[in-house]
């Protein structure tokens, strides 16, 4: 999936720009789905934090006790620790259908927030290149009442079924 903010992780990070690109194209037509997208995109983000600064892991692999490790926060700058949480949370209103909070605009405004991390990652992670990440574009509004995006939002669909099974298999692999 092409991602209009997100394509300079793609060499090295394909599922993460991948999932930035479906955030993307839900931001508008379902809040819920975007965040939940952003919340996966964080995951592997701090996953791969802890793997780059040769973090111990907490005993607890969820996310809350991952964000809070005393390890991590004092490797992790303050702001985005803040946007970390911030999306997490956001994906967990989604995930726990909390619909009224599940607006486009805040799906715009966390999918911006990972837009800032995951710059931040590229550069302190990865150690690529800042002229690599092009300015943060909003996603334009969709058009989701022609047969032509509902189409292609079901084909958005298949291929998000086809990335969950991925990001299973990298969980388990990560476990081992």
């Amino acid at each position: 999936m092409k991602s209009q903010n997100f394509e300079f992780l793609r060499a090295r990070h394909g599922i993460v720009a991948d999932l930035g690109g479906f955030a993307e194209a839900y931001a508008h037509s379902d809040p819920g789905s975007a965040l939940l997208k952003l919340r996966t995109v964080i995951e592997i983000m701090v996953g791969d934090i802890f793997d780059a600064y040769r973090l111990t892991r907490p005993f607890s692999e969820n996310l809350n006790d991952l964000l809070t490790d005393e390890g991590f926060r004092q490797a992790v700058p303050e702001i985005v620790l803040e946007k970390l949480h911030a999306v997490r949370k956001a994906g967990n209103a989604a995930a726990h259908s909390v619909k009224k909070v599940l607006t486009p605009a805040l799906a715009l405004e966390r999918l911006q927030a990972t837009y800032d991390v995951a710059v931040w990652f590229h550069l302190q992670i990865d150690h690529g290149d800042r002229a690599a990440c092009p300015p943060y574009q909003a996603p334009p509004p969709n058009v989701a009442g022609n047969a032509k995006a509902r189409e292609a939002l079901e084909k958005l669909r298949l291929a998000e079924a086809r990335y969950e099974a991925l990001l299973a298999d990298l969980a388990e692999e990560r476990k081992k």
